[in-house]
């Protein structure tokens, strides 16, 4: 949540009455000044206030927007990566039905023809395996992902919710000691420390919300250790059928070698 938000209502408020009264008499004394500034601030007030709640609250809900849109194109890229592995498996499934077939035009004995149907079982059986962790350990990952990204989404909204009442907050008080003939500037100055107090609130639940992002390492940790596991039982048993095919065939022999998909 950038700071930019708060920084635009510290500057039209805290700085511009101040700024347009010395713009007007350069020369007025201390005094004056800080009578013509309290005066101002107390006439303006409704037209700057209106201005930066309407600013910040435009901001706020693009900000929002932003990062829908930014999470919106996170689940995009998953979606296309989704369905280039799909088709990678109708690719992969394809290449090794072609090779075992080789393999079976070069049996010459119901041992031989045995041996690859075994083959092919065991490699189906590790290739379904290994689909399955992965496949499991990818939705895991997006079911954290998406848990997250509503965690976020609704500390975010709760975060700006609070900053614009605590803002709205002190528009009113000020407007209420306005209309009781407060000093112009004790208002002002009290206006100033309530604007201060949301935008150090605002920033310490920020700094919550960027601690959320925390929880996306294990995410990762955890799904990158699923792959690791799934590729390695996938190679174990790979093995084990090739051990298993050469055994009744024989390391090389009638020239036939194994396949398997990756």
């Amino acid at each position: 949540i950038s700071m930019r938000i708060v920084n635009s209502a510290l500057l039209l408020v805290l700085i511009s009455p101040a700024g347009v009264v010395f713009a007007q008499n350069p020369t007025s004394t201390p005094k004056e000044r800080s009578g013509k500034v309290g005066e101002n601030f107390c006439q303006r007030f409704a037209e700057l206030s209106n201005k930066v709640v309407t600013d910040l609250a435009t901001r706020a809900t693009k900000l929002q927007s932003d990062r829908e849109a930014r999470m919106g194109d996170i689940q995009k890229k998953l979606d296309e990566l989704e369905s280039k592995r799909g088709e990678q498996k109708i690719a992969q499934d394809k290449q090794f039905e072609e090779n075992i077939k080789k393999l079976e035009e070069k049996t010459t004995t119901d041992a031989e023809k045995l041996a690859v149907l075994k083959y092919r079982e065991a490699v189906r059986i590790a290739i379904e395996a290994r689909r399955s962790a992965l496949q499991n350990a990818i939705k895991n990952f997006r079911d954290g992902m998406e848990k997250l990204r509503v965690s976020r989404r609704e500390a975010i909204k709760k975060a700006i919710a609070t900053f614009q009442a605590n803002l709205e907050a002190a528009k009113v008080k000020a407007k209420t000691d306005c209309a009781a003939k407060v000093a112009p500037a004790t208002v002002q100055t009290n206006f100033r420390n309530a604007l201060k107090n949301a935008r150090d609130k605002f920033e310490v639940d920020r700094g919550a919300i960027e601690k959320r992002l925390d929880a996306l390492k294990p995410l990762i940790d955890v799904r990158k250790s699923a792959f690791e596991k799934a590729q390695n039982d996938f190679r174990t048993a790979i093995q084990k059928a090739k051990k298993d095919f050469k055994a009744v065939m024989g390391a090389g022999g009638n020239g036939t070698s194994t396949a398997s998909s990756s």
